[in-house]
């Protein structure tokens, strides 16, 4: 008998992942075989039996046999696929900080994995979705799973760590007043924080260090930075305020004078300032009360504090100046005699006083000025005022007195006649004046006495002096009157036929002529001139004034003869403005000699005068008068030469003197 062969037909199992087997023994891997009993071996000869058919987890060729009985088996190869799982390896991303979060998807926490598909889960089994496996926000352990192409897998659980920030608790420093700062150092502004490294910046963001957080000096918001153990760190912001001091304005008080008082409460003391509460000190520390600010009676510096609601003080220096009242001492002046007056800007009035500057009243008050302190006219009392630096002032009375003149009438002594004299001493010249002292005087100033007051001979204005008993004095003036002869001078200046009469000093009356010897010489009763006159014969011209005091005089002159050539040159002349002499008259000149030349000179030959005669220009019409250019010459002599200019060559020189001159 020859059995066939069992039918054993092998259907590989499908292929599985490590750690997963494969079940030989599964009826689909021999279905549609015959029946019979199915043994599993490593080998083909089936010597060696495969331990675990139903969880083969090696891949390789096994080998089935089917033995039907009697001795007929069949054995057939089986391929198991056990794919092996892919390779994961894991990195644990690094600790962040929240809010930061973790990203698994970085290439950093699989690297060194194989390739395959990469899904997020909560959980190892991977049945829960990781929604956000990019931003991890949450400590804790996630997993990730690898797929490869077999689809095979590996989860691998991963860790993210999320460290929360630390606490850091602020609370903001008390406000300061500049120039104080605030410490942000300080332990109060953090209390209650995690324990860190504290650090200080200017802005959110922790870029801009803030170099001096201990002292910080302007109001802002500034920033601490808490970094933990893990690196973590906490941005706060804390805010520091530094008040601005309160503006204080303060204006010196006006000066005051003694017993006067300054009120530095005075609204005017500090206008200008910001509004607060104002107190007053001694001390620029504010630390002596000053006791009475409203009526501070002495010089010196001190001290106001303004403090705004902001509890922000300034201090500011305030000067009171307090002037002591100066010293005035008044002497009153010596009596005066009206119309003398009494001047009371004399320093010896104000010796011993303050130095300062002196004002003058008619009333305590010095109110009312005096107008002319220096010629005070009237007795009673006046005031001065002495004030000095800062505009401090005393008032003192002082007293004048202007004694009255005494009366003195005068009455002036009837006129008498020279060489009589008059008496001023009479008692009719000084009749109803008051009681007194009579003195004599020349001058109104009764500096010049009078000698023979009671003989005075001479016309003129006197003085006489009274004085009472307080020695005030009046001085009037009187006239006496003393009238000379009618004549006091009489000159006969001969001429040609005749001579013409000067007559000077006349003080009254007309003059009657008379002439000796007749002989047929005729004189102007008006003008003393005689016509008629023979050359040569001496003529006696008496004349009589008829006035109040009379007088007569008898001159002779003799007549010239005006038929020859002759001249009469005089010595000297008298230009002093009398009428008499004033001009050198050389008598008969332009008769004589129409053509003369007249020439003068002074002592050291200098010509001084010079005239040319002309029928046109005759020397009579301009007769050196004793000057040169118009300008008076001194008294003495000088030097003439007369010049006929007849042809004959001749001529005539000699001397002739000033004897006076204006």
């Amino acid at each position: 008998t020859i059995n066939a062969q069992p039918n054993l037909v092998i259907t590989d199992p499908a292929a599985v992942c490590s750690p997963g087997t494969v079940d030989l023994t599964a009826s689909a891997v021999t279905a549609g075989s015959d029946a019979g009993t199915l043994t599993y071996w490593t080998d083909a000869g089936a010597t060696s039996t495969l331990a675990s058919p139903g969880t083969v987890g090696t891949t390789g060729t096994y080998y089935i046999q089917l033995d039907l009985g009697g001795g007929c088996a069949v054995v057939e190869p089986v391929n198991v696929t056990v794919n092996a799982q892919p390779n994961l390896v894991i990195t644990d991303p690094a600790a962040v900080c929240s809010p930061n979060t973790v990203d698994l998807t970085a290439g950093a926490v699989t690297t060194g994995s194989d390739a395959g598909t990469l899904t997020y889960w909560t959980d190892a089994g991977a049945t829960s979705t990781l929604a956000t496996p990019g931003t991890v926000g949450t400590t804790g352990t996630y997993y990730i799973q690898l797929e490869d192409g077999n689809t095979c897998t590996t989860v691998q659980s991963v860790n993210a760590t999320i460290n929360s920030q630390p606490n850091l608790v602020i609370t903001d420093p008390a406000a300061v007043c500049w120039p104080n700062t605030v410490d942000l150092t300080a332990a109060a502004v953090t209390a209650g924080s995690d324990a860190g490294t504290l650090t200080y910046w200017t802005d959110a963001g922790a870029t801009s260090t803030l170099a001096t957080s201990g002292t910080v000096g302007t109001t802002g918001t500034y920033y601490i930075q808490l970094e933990d153990g893990n690196t973590c760190t906490t941005v706060q912001p804390v805010n520091a305020t530094v008040n601005a001091q309160p503006n204080l304005v303060i204006t010196d008080p006006a000066a005051v004078c003694s017993p006067g008082t300054v009120d530095l409460t005075a609204g005017a003391v500090t206008t200008g300032s910001d509004s607060g509460t104002l107190t007053y000190w001694t001390d620029a520390g504010a630390t002596g009360a000053l006791a009475t600010p409203g009526t501070v009676g002495t010089t010196g510096t001190y001290y106001i504090q303004l403090e705004d609601g902001n509890t922000c003080t300034t201090v500011q220096p305030v000067n009171v100046t307090v002037t002591n009242n100066p010293t005035l001492v008044i002497t009153d002046p010596a009596a005066v005699c009206s119309p003398g007056t009494a001047d009371l800007t004399d320093p010896a009035v104000t010796a011993g006083s303050d130095v300062g500057t002196l004002t003058y009243w008619t009333d305590a008050g010095a109110t009312s000025t005096l107008a002319s302190p220096g010629t005070v006219g009237a007795s009673g009392t006046y005031y001065i005022q002495l004030e000095i630096g800062g505009g401090c002032t005393v008032v003192q009375p002082v007293n004048v007195t202007i004694n009255t003149q005494p009366n003195l009438i005068i009455t002036d002594p009837a006129a008498v006649c020279s060489p009589g004299t008059v008496d001023i001493t009479a008692g009719a010249v000084t009749a109803g004046s008051d009681a007194g002292t009579l003195t004599y005087w020349t001058d109104a100033g009764a500096t010049s006495t009078l000698v023979g007051p009671g003989t005075v001979g001479t016309s003129g204005t006197y003085y006489i002096q009274l004085e009472d008993a307080n020695t005030c004095t009046d001085v009037q003036a009187l006239n006496v009157s003393i009238t000379p002869q009618d004549d006091a001078t009489f000159n006969l200046i001969p001429e040609c036929e005749g001579a013409s009469a000067i007559i000077t000093g006349l003080t009254g009356g007309s003059f009657a002529f008379s002439v000796a010897p007749a002989d047929g010489a005729l004189l102007d009763a008006g003008t003393g001139y005689i016509t008629n006159a023979t050359g040569g014969t001496t003529y006696s011209v008496e004349y009589t004034t008829n006035g109040a005091c009379p007088n007569s005089s008898l001159e002779q002159v003799i007549a010239l003869d005006c038929t020859q050539d002759t001249i009469v040159v005089p010595t000297a002349i008298t230009p002093n403005g009398d009428l008499v002499n004033d001009k050198w008259d050389i008598q008969n000149l332009d008769n004589a000699y129409p053509n003369n030349t007249v020439t003068i000179y002074n002592r050291w030959g200098n010509m001084i005068f010079q005239h040319n005669s002309s029928p046109t220009s005759l020397y009579y019409d301009n007769m050196w008068d004793g000057t040169h250019n118009g300008e008076p010459l001194p008294v003495g002599s000088y030097f003439y030469v007369i010049e006929f200019n007849d042809g004959s060559g001749e001529s005539e020189n000699g001397t002739v003197t000033i004897v006076l001159n204006k």
